[in-house]
């Protein structure tokens, strides 16, 4: 709001173009999809698999069957409901990225910092170790 000077054109903004998204991130949110949809101002969702996958026992466990699942009646819902599709790929792995742009959903989170820059540290640091190692140097 350009500290009060452009109000007028966040106002605006807050009233055409504003979204919003709630954060499903517990077995429980999954449990009332329906009903959070249902509410007339949220726009959409986005899913935290991370917690989710926590608060289901399994932290991180993304292939378990019982957190796709749980991910899949979310994303039954938001269908239902003609609501945005999110969803927070935690993994820095683009191919993953890709699959969710494939199955429809439209807000998306890439990784989190400290792993994005811990991976691509691994991967440069392998390449020089694989030269120096191949190059006697």
């Amino acid at each position: 709001q350009g500290y009060g000077k452009d109000f007028d054109r966040y106002k605006k903004w807050v009233d055409e173009d504003l979204h919003i998204m709630a954060q499903i991130e517990h077995i429980e949110a999954v449990n009332n999809i329906e009903s959070i949809l249902d509410v007339e101002d949220i726009d959409g969702i986005i899913i935290g698999p991370y917690d989710l996958s926590g608060s289901l026992g399994y932290p991180g466990e993304y292939d378990k069957d019982i957190v796709k699942k749980a991910i899949q009646k979310v994303e039954i819902a938001s269908k239902k409901y003609n609501k945005d599709l999110g969803f927070h790929v935690i993994e820095p792995d683009p191919i993953k990225l890709i699959e969710k742009i494939e199955k429809g959903y439209t807000f998306l989170a890439f990784s989190v910092d400290f792993l994005y820059l811990g991976e691509m540290l691994r991967i440069g640091m392998g390449t020089v170790n694989e030269y120096l190692k191949n190059h006697q140097v």
